[in-house]
């Protein structure tokens, strides 16, 4: 689930590889508000399906479609190109630092981007977020099992030509990230330039 769209031509790759006979790959976009449930059986009458279907080799196809509720324009497409991956990895280590100390108060500061923009995102309080995002870091932070990666482990990974970086975990998880038991519990981090 990705809510940072444009409002016109988003992207949507889809790419598939039948093990063997025909493969039928169904994908779709549909806006969720603040009470909806995200479901894959969904029906909403306003869902756009996207098929790719192969009978032999992989295939790839791209398709667009357009969002009316928001648009996140300034941060994918018009945000500058972070290009100093020093100053990327003293944010990390920032962050590991906050992290370490399992300060969620003092995360939570520094995703207030991501709040607003969820806000936007699904049309709900920016007050409901933060609980439940406190609530999330809380349950991480105290977990024993929670990696504790040192700042060699960060690995930088680019997305919109440079404008957003993921910060994890070598040698691909999330930057917070807790296995136990079979179960995973893990929260993703991004960053980018807010307002300058």
């Amino acid at each position: 689930m990705n809510v940072y769209l444009k409002d016109t031509n988003n992207k949507l790759d889809l790419g598939m590889k039948p093990l063997n006979g025909h493969g039928k790959v169904e994908a779709s976009s549909h806006l969720y508000g603040s009470d909806d449930i995200v479901s894959t059986d969904d029906a909403q009458s306003d869902r756009k399906i996207f098929t790719v279907e192969s009978s032999g080799g992989p295939k790839e196809e791209a398709f667009y479609f357009d969002n009316d509720r928001f648009d996140f324009s300034p941060i994918v497409v018009d945000a500058p190109v972070i290009v100093n991956q020093n100053e990327l990895k003293a944010y990390a280590a920032r962050l590991l630092e906050i992290i370490w100390k399992k300060d969620a108060k003092k995360l939570l500061v520094e995703m207030e981007p991501k709040i607003r923009d969820y806000a936007t995102a699904f049309s709900s309080p920016e007050v409901m977020l933060r609980n439940s995002l406190v609530e999330q870091l809380t349950g991480l932070f105290s977990h024993e099992q929670l990696k504790r990666p040192s700042i060699e482990a960060i690995v930088l990974v680019p997305y919109c030509d440079g404008r957003v970086w993921a910060l994890k975990m070598k040698p691909d998880l999330p930057l917070i990230y807790v296995s136990d038991d079979g179960s995973i519990m893990s929260l993703e981090i991004y960053v980018g330039t807010v307002d300058g």
